[in-house]
């Protein structure tokens, strides 16, 4: 018996190792998008790092002075999704997330960005059915769940980082750490349509849209592969 323990020390050390070398790389990455959608928030006016840092001296405040605050001094307000889309694009459709005929199950997702080159991608689905959040649930090929979105990183041969959406069966990328510099001002988003479809968690519905030019730049692409976005460079953005 303790011979059998001697040998699977290294196994369990090395999982062990694993796991936590894949905690840290998710640490980093939510890091990465932390920072990805702060910047565009502030590049659509939704919110500024000055509100964030007008929330933290209200908080030093109370912490100092014992001054009560009501919760509205240092929270900030969300964004009504019929308001935004009806302000920064072309509504096409709204679904609701139940009535959706293109949900996908997570194993089929997994199978589709598998066979695209996103095979070593951690896929994780990001919201229930019921629009509630679902932290850290990993998608894998056994995944029988519905979920309306799927989100994945890749990062390309020449350096890139991209955050590969599955939303409602459609395919898009963003690029969060790139030399793929917006062109015009406008954000760069890679599509298999000239429309986007954006998911809503507190309306639990779907958005198919066309984005105003001047924001967002939508590339259309055949089919969004791993060979695709590793071919992408600043001078074939547009």
């Amino acid at each position: 018996m303790a011979e059998q323990d001697t040998e699977m020390t290294p196994s369990l050390l090395g999982k062990i190792l694993k796991w936590i070398g894949r905690l840290i790389l998710l640490l980093l990455v939510l890091l990465v998008v932390a920072v990805a959608v702060l910047m565009v928030l502030d590049h659509f006016g939704i919110v500024s790092p000055e509100d964030f840092q007008k929330s933290s001296e209200k908080r030093m405040d109370v912490e100092l002075h014992g001054e009560v605050l009501d919760d509205e001094s240092y929270t900030v307000a969300a964004v009504d999704a019929d308001e935004y889309f009806e302000n920064h694009a072309k509504v096409l459709k709204e679904i609701d997330s139940k009535d959706s005929k293109n949900l996908q199950s997570g194993k089929e997702v997994r199978k589709l960005l598998s066979e695209r080159g996103f095979s070593d991608c951690i896929l994780t689905a990001v919201y229930s059915l019921e629009g509630d959040l679902e932290p850290e649930n990993e998608v894998t090929e056994k995944t029988s769940d519905i979920y309306p979105m799927y989100q994945a990183y890749y990062e390309s041969a020449n350096g890139n980082v991209w955050l590969i959406y599955s939303i409602n069966s459609s395919l898009m990328a963003v690029p969060i750490l790139n030399n793929i510099q917006p062109q015009g001002g406008a954000e760069l988003i890679v599509s298999e349509s000239n429309t986007l479809v954006s998911y809503d968690s507190v309306k639990n519905k779907f958005y198919e849209t066309i984005p105003n030019s001047t924001e967002i730049n939508v590339k259309t692409v055949d089919s969004i592969t791993a060979d695709v976005l590793d071919s992408l460079t600043i001078e074939t953005q547009g």
